[in-house]
């Protein structure tokens, strides 16, 4: 069980990619709900540009699957730092943002490949069959912006390090203080 240092390097690093990404934090909650032991609250950059040309559509979903891949990489780089193992396979807690980084990024691939994106309800869920070339492309996207978001996280860890110091304290940031500790404030 991960404990709650831990957790909230994991939501400061999707909290910080956000908002280097330029995406609307709502909030940053360390209270426990039925769904989640801690969240970030954000605008969906594929939800805001659903419609837009495919171009925008494409960007906005890699941008969605950089925010969830964030939370894997800053809680890897809190327990490299802690334990000191160079190597850390282990995702306990991440597996929404797993399930949320494939979906982001077989969204991109479809699009990319002309295909059309199924309507699903909010809150749903679907199972899609994707050719062979869709899934190579999702590989490539997936360490491509793995390599991105390791580096923008990179050069935020100072701020990571302070939003997350400071949910250990308290158990919720709007995106105006978030902002503010962004800044070194």
């Amino acid at each position: 069980m991960a404990s709650k240092l831990e957790k909230a390097f994991h939501e400061a690093g999707h909290a910080i990619a956000a908002r280097a990404l330029g995406v609307t934090v709502e909030h940053i909650s360390m209270r426990p709900t039925a769904d989640s032991s801690a969240n970030v609250l954000t605008w969906s950059a594929s939800w805001k540009n659903k419609g837009a040309d495919v171009a925008t559509q494409i960007s906005a979903a890699e941008t969605d699957a950089m925010i969830a891949i964030a939370d894997m990489i800053a809680g890897k780089r809190y327990l490299r730092k802690k334990t000191g193992a160079q190597s850390l396979d282990h995702d306990e807690g991440a597996e929404d943002d797993i399930r949320n980084v494939k979906s982001f990024l077989v969204q991109a691939a479809m699009l990319a490949a002309g295909m059309p994106i199924p309507e699903v309800g909010e809150g749903k869920m679907i199972e899609i069959n994707v050719p062979g070339v869709i899934a190579a492309d999702v590989e490539a996207r997936y360490y491509q912006l793995w390599k991105a978001t390791d580096k923008l996280l990179f050069d935020k860890w100072r701020a990571v390090k302070r939003v997350a110091n400071i949910l250990v304290h308290r158990d919720h940031i709007d995106q105006a203080e978030l902002d503010r500790l962004i800044a070194g404030e």
